[in-house]
């Protein structure tokens, strides 16, 4: 069995490096809207860089954001 983690979109045979969490190819999450990418990587960021006051605050809402984000692509790539 392979140590790779699969797109966490169904039937995508891309892979990547092993690690925690879900994953969205770069052929899949180019779906996605363009604000909501952004959000998401700043949320992303600012949770990263450790600086920001309320960091569960910060984390609930880049799990929202990833969450619509996987929603829309799941919901484009099967249209598609």
């Amino acid at each position: 069995m392979s140590d790779r983690r699969a797109c966490c979109i169904p039937f995508c045979n891309r892979t990547s490096k092993p690690a925690p969490g879900q994953w969205i190819c770069g052929k899949h999450w180019i779906l996605a809207d363009k604000a909501l990418r952004s959000l998401y990587s700043r949320a992303r960021r600012r949770f990263e860089s450790g600086r920001y006051p309320n960091p569960e605050k910060q984390l609930r809402r880049g799990a929202r954001l990833w969450q619509r984000i996987l929603d829309q692509v799941l919901t484009r790539a099967v249209a598609a």
